[in-house]
């Protein structure tokens, strides 16, 4: 055999075992949600906001087209963020009071959240402040272009006592 075959041959014995591998661990059934789960969740959805990462945010949000939360469809909260982490200087989310509950197949999370910016053109007016509730279940979620599904815990809803998340921008 030449030898760039036996190069082509060795790169697909890799490939074929390193795609087993991720579909065997995405096959592995997660585990229960826990209360410390859900806050190192929050801590990374901070660490988002903080870096201006919108991807960061939305790897916990349900993608299920026509899904939508707190009003607004997938596509919509991404467009969201976009916009408001564009207008932010540097964008803080602090998060207190966390509660958690899980109840069966899903588990409800609230938490009182800040996000305020110290950037030259964002004022205190335009802080977002109120109480989110958030509910979580486990969700299928499609990986490397639907070859396989793994299953997730993952945001399905939502609600704020804070201003109604539906009525900032245009989508």
């Amino acid at each position: 055999m030449r030898k760039s075959s036996w190069i082509a041959l060795v790169i697909s014995g890799v490939l074929l075992v390193g795609l087993g591998a991720t579909y065997l661990l995405g096959q592995i059934k997660p585990s229960r949600i826990t209360q410390q789960s859900v806050e190192t969740m929050l801590r990374d959805m901070q660490h988002a906001v903080r870096h201006k990462d919108v991807d960061g945010i939305m790897q916990y949000i349900d993608p299920t087209p026509g899904k939508t939360i707190a009003h607004l469809k997938a596509g919509q909260i991404r467009s969201l963020l976009s916009n408001a982490f564009h207008a932010m200087g540097t964008p803080e989310a602090d998060v207190s009071q966390i509660s958690f509950q899980r109840e069966g197949d899903h588990a409800v999370v609230g938490f009182d959240l800040r996000v305020h910016s110290g950037g030259p053109d964002y004022t205190a007016d335009d802080d977002y402040q109120g109480h989110i509730t958030l509910v979580m279940k486990k969700v299928s979620v499609s990986r490397l272009m639907g070859l396989y599904h793994s299953k997730e815990w993952l945001i399905v809803d939502g609600s704020t006592t804070g201003p109604d998340p539906q009525y900032f921008g245009d989508y």
